[in-house]
This record gives structure tokens, C-alpha cells and sequence, in this order.
């Protein structure tokens, strides 16, 4: 049985992971709204894989006349797998590759303005987990929510804060067929 999703998804807590001090030097926020589009398979009534877009939305960062905003969306291809005796109701896991592109733009307070370093673009593949739940509300639709954490987005080398992981709460509508 072969399946298609349409997701939408809430904001990530991307502020929640700015590393060591940052968290409490920046006024940081998120302004914008994650989202999926995943289309996959289930060939088995126990796993299936899928593939798709994933944008993690925009966060913005402010300390003094510091102001960053930092961008991620990519590519990402998992396997899903559900709780024996589960298949169309209950809990499933995920595990899987995330194909990223970030990038970190904005105005450093202490670097005059044609000098800044910023913006910066980086690209990378981070492993991806996740943990849902699923409610079928009839034969081809159903709704669900899911935690997924995209780990060590982000490079050390270049960009300034470092890796970080995100944390993505997410509800979504599921269209079967």
C-alpha cells in the first residue's frame, strides 16, 4: 500500500538550543512556521520509508545592535516504524538522513558594515529520530502528531554558534491511498 502526506507543522525550538551563553545574551525568537511535504511507502504493515521537503523556518536573533536570522530547510529521506499490532492507529518511530542548507545572515555590532563575514551558507547531511502518533479518520485520511529532533545542524568552522540541534512539535493531516 503506497502512501502520500501533506504536513503541516508548528515552530521548532531552534532558540532553545543556541549553545552556552547565547541563550541568555540574545532576545532570540522564531518567526516562522516549520513545514514537511513527505510522500513515502509502506510495504510492510510494520515499516515503511519516506522522502520529501522539510523547511525548518526562520529564527531571529537580537543582542544590542546584533541582529541574526538563521534559515534551514533541505531534503530528508526515513524509515518509519510502527508498534507490532499498530498499523493504522498507535505509535511509530522514525530514523533517517537530513539533506540541510542553512543560512546565517545579518549585522555583527562590532564589524563595519562591507566587512561583515555574514551572510553565510553551509550545507550538510545530519541524522534525523522522531517519535508519533497516528489516528486514522477513515480510509484514506488521518490525523497525527509527531516530535522529531534534526541533529548537529551546522558546522563548527562556519558558522559562528556552532552545531546545534532542533527540536520540531509538529500536528499533521495524512491523506492514504
Amino acid at each position: 500500500m503506497a502512501l502520500s502526506r501533506w504536513e503541516r507543522t508548528s515552530k521548532s525550538s531552534a532558540c532553545e538550543s543556541l549553545p552556552g551563553t547565547l541563550s541568555t545574551q540574545f532576545n532570540c525568537k522564531e518567526d516562522d512556521a516549520s513545514w514537511e511535504l513527505i510522500v513515502g511507502w509502506q510495504p510492510f504493515k510494520w515499516a515503511g520509508i519516506e522522502a520529501g521537503y522539510v523547511n525548518l523556518g526562520e529564527t531571529t536573533a537580537n543582542a544590542g545592535a546584533t541582529s541574526l536570522n538563521a534559515k534551514v530547510d533541505g531534503g530528508v529521506i526515513a524509515v518509519n516504524v510502527t508498534a507490532p499490532g499498530l498499523r493504522d492507529i498507535g505509535l511509530y518511530g522514525r530514523v533517517g538522513a537530513y539533506f540541510w542548507e542553512g543560512e546565517l545572515s545579518g549585522r555583527l555590532s562590532d564589524v563595519p558594515p562591507g566587512s561583515s563575514p555574514l551572510p553565510v551558507k553551509d550545507d550538510g547531511t545530519s541524522p534525523v529520530v522522531g517519535i508519533g502518533f497516528r489516528w486514522p479518520l477513515g480510509d484514506n485520511v488521518g490525523i497525527g502528531i509527531r516530535w522529531d529532533r534534526y541533529l548537529e545542524i551546522g558546522n563548527d568552522s562556519v558558522f559562528p554558534a556552532g552545531q546545534t540541534d532542533v527540536n520540531n512539535f509538529s500536528a499533521r493531516l495524512m491523506w492514504n491511498f
